[in-house]
């Protein structure tokens, strides 16, 4: 496998797990969310937990999975290139991007401003993950002064 392929092969299983890390943390959020609506109600306590086996936390995971997964492949893995070339790979330009990607892909998509902010974190978080498993930073050759 060549180099470049290699880090292709390194950056689409970034963003792989990156999303699946992502939608983890959603669907935790929402059985959270849930348990602490639940506190003055201890009898819906149990239906709170037991969401993190339901076929609805599934539904979640594979929503947020794909709408994460979805533009880091498409958008996010050409931006890295792009900014690689271009010696920007420091995390807080990925962040930004990641941000950015992620309500634009929401507004094209579903045009909702409320749904827009989740996406944005959605992609904040789904970047951050993959950035920091992917490193773009330590692929760059250093420049003498």
């Amino acid at each position: 496998m060549s180099k470049s392929n290699s880090r292709l092969f390194k950056s689409a299983l970034a963003c792989l797990v990156g999303s699946g890390l992502t939608a983890c943390g959603c669907v935790l959020a929402a059985a959270v969310w849930g348990v602490v609506l639940s506190l003055n109600k201890p009898e819906q306590m149990f239906g709170a937990v037991a969401f993190l086996v339901s076929p609805a936390a599934l539904i979640v995971f594979i929503f947020v999975f794909t709408s994460a997964v979805t533009p880091l492949i498409v958008i996010g893995l050409p931006v890295q290139a792009l900014l690689q070339r271009h010696r920007q790979t420091g995390y807080g330009i990925h962040a930004v991007f990641s941000v950015v990607c992620g309500a634009l892909a929401s507004l094209l998509l579903f045009p909702s401003v409320p749904l827009a902010a989740l996406c944005a974190g959605i992609g904040f978080m789904a970047g951050s993950v993959a950035w920091f498993i992917r490193r773009p930073d330590k692929d760059v050759p250093k420049v003498l002064p």
